[in-house]
């Protein structure tokens, strides 16, 4: 492991996936339990997603797809196709928020099993920290 090793944030679940990965692809990362939980329902994030209000017209379509969704795993296919580099910063903490940790634990999930790089390795860190200040933001309970 390298000194300057980043934090991943990983159910229980999730870290068998990281050590099935090649020696390469973990050296640079440390593994944290993500211990943190929120009990979220489609109900909870289907009223979150119903008072945000988004400036950008692209974001705001995706949104109209997300409320259409019929399940996580639907979501997560529709946010792994969109383009959020020109998204702005309040839009997109806004629309975070309304999706809920359990998006993300989908898409972590998703990339898990298609990783190649470790640019992928980046987007899952990205994810999990993502997921882990919402579960920090919303009720936490110790698993």
């Amino acid at each position: 492991m390298t000194a300057s090793a980043n934090v991943l944030y990983l159910k229980h679940f999730e870290k068998p996936w990281f050590d099935g990965l090649t020696k390469e692809m973990r050296d640079e990362w440390v593994v944290e339990e993500e211990n943190l939980t929120y009990a979220d329902s489609e109900e909870k994030r289907q009223i979150r997603m119903q008072f945000l209000r988004l400036r950008d017209p692209a974001f705001a379509a995706l949104h109209t797809k997300m409320n259409a969704a019929k399940s996580l795993e639907e979501c997560a296919d529709l946010l792994t196709t969109f383009d959020f580099s020109s998204v702005n910063a309040q839009d997109m903490s806004e629309f975070v928020y309304a999706m809920g940790p359990d998006v993300f634990t989908v898409l972590i999930a998703t990339l898990f099993h298609e990783v190649k790089s470790q640019k992928d390795m980046e987007q899952i860190a990205s994810l999990c920290a993502l997921r882990h200040l919402l579960f920090q933001s919303m009720s936490v309970r110790p698993a």
